[in-house]
């Protein structure tokens, strides 16, 4: 079956054209390393609240909600990005699995491959 996923560019868009550009989706949290060897919601959760120890225990929890989903999508599902400045939304097609880019600039390291990106 597939899914649709709405992933966002960042709270003020910082990260939409790099996105489009690349045909990527980025997940933030700059602080958190790789979440490669995660194999539970759990583990994401601990990486969090080690990057975040001063976050309030319920921010964690959403957080890590929102991480395992982004690294556990899967091919093939639609990706859904509202364009925060602009009345319309990208559209592409998950085209492959969850990367960590180590030498990305911070809150630009997670991501996963896009194809065909609709519209720019």
């Amino acid at each position: 079956m597939v899914r649709a996923w709405t992933v966002r560019g960042g709270q003020f868009g910082e990260r939409e054209e790099q996105a489009l550009d690349e045909g990527v989706v980025i997940a933030g949290w700059e602080d958190v390393g790789d979440l490669t060897g995660c194999a539970s919601i759990a583990d994401v959760g601990d990486l969090l609240a080690r990057a975040y120890p001063n976050e309030a225990p319920s921010t964690v929890d959403n957080w890590k909600h929102q991480l395992w989903r982004f690294i556990t999508m899967e091919t093939g599902d639609l990706v859904v990005m509202p364009r925060k400045y602009l009345a319309v939304v990208a559209i592409g097609r998950l085209a492959g699995g969850y990367e960590y880019r180590s030498e990305a600039a911070p809150g630009l390291r997670h991501t996963r491959k896009v194809r065909g990106y609709v519209p720019r």
